[in-house]
């Protein structure tokens, strides 16, 4: 489930890349009536054509407000295996938001002008066509590289899937050449599809059913949180340097497998098929 819900992002976000292209510049009022009319649909087939098929009692009635708000957090903030686990995904988003932060500064400045295939290459091509690399291996590899993982160890799954995307990222904030960029798009795309689905996995196994909105809203901060450390990293960016950053990139993905590793080491032994 987790793939195929990984597989669909990822598809979306290439067909939307493509679209979004070809019609922003020119047809950019066209481009606006087809995102009104996608999320009517959408909102319209959540409506009425996807239903609750998991039947859960329910022993008390729910209070909104602010005070049920503050108290749902309050509880997810009392599990510290939860709150281990969030802040190793923070740091695992804070690698990848370095894509649009000190990257993109950093090809966009230092990149070799390169023509391949007749296409003279600059900074800002370059991101784009590591983007789309990364995507399409997604979309192309989720699959067989989901197939392969089944019924492995999810522990060495994980923490080799981290080292490949945390090195892939490290590589694209230090070199500057075509090849060596186009290796490190490889690296962290397959890394990526390799540490997703068991960070995923592992991250249902450690909500308590009866709270998992609250548990969700709070694993939802990490995008955010990631791309405040993302952007923090470019005011250092001018003392450190690539190589500096590069450094700093792969210390943020070892704290988070050190993270995420102990945090899985606090579930109960039934819990954590490891």
């Amino acid at each position: 489930m987790y793939a195929i819900n990984y597989w669909a992002n990822n598809l979306a976000l290439m067909v939307g890349m493509l679209i979004g292209g070809w019609l922003f510049e020119r047809h950019f009022l066209l481009l606006t009536t087809i995102l009104v009319i996608i999320n009517i649909n959408s909102l319209l087939l959540t409506k009425y054509l996807i239903t609750e098929t998991h039947e859960q009692t329910i022993n008390k009635k729910s209070h909104v407000g602010f005070q049920s708000v503050f108290h749902s957090y309050q509880i997810v903030l009392c599990d510290a295996r939860f709150v281990i686990f969030t802040l190793g995904g923070i740091l695992l988003l804070s690698v990848e938001f370095q894509r649009t932060n000190f990257i993109a500064i950093h090809l966009a400045q230092s990149f070799i002008h390169t023509k391949w295939l007749g296409i003279s290459f600059d900074g800002v091509k370059m991101l784009r066509l590591l983007t789309s690399i990364n995507t399409a291996i997604i979309v192309l590899f989720t699959a067989p590289i989901s197939r392969w993982i089944t019924n492995r160890n999810t522990k060495k799954i994980f923490v080799m899937g981290t080292m490949l995307f945390t090195l892939g990222y490290a590589l694209q904030a230090y070199v500057n050449t075509l090849p060596l960029l186009i290796l490190s798009s490889f690296i962290l795309s397959f890394g990526e599809l390799m540490y997703v689905p068991t960070r995923q996995s592992k991250l249902a196994d450690l909500m308590p059913e009866n709270k998992r909105g609250a548990y969700l809203a709070f694993n939802g901060s990490i995008f955010q949180l990631g791309k405040v450390i993302a952007a923090s990293m470019l005011i250092g960016a001018p003392f450190l340097g690539s190589f500096g950053i590069a450094t700093t990139i792969i210390f943020l993905g070892l704290g988070a497998i050190i993270l995420t590793l102990w945090a899985l080491r606090l579930i109960p032994d039934n819990q954590n098929n490891i």
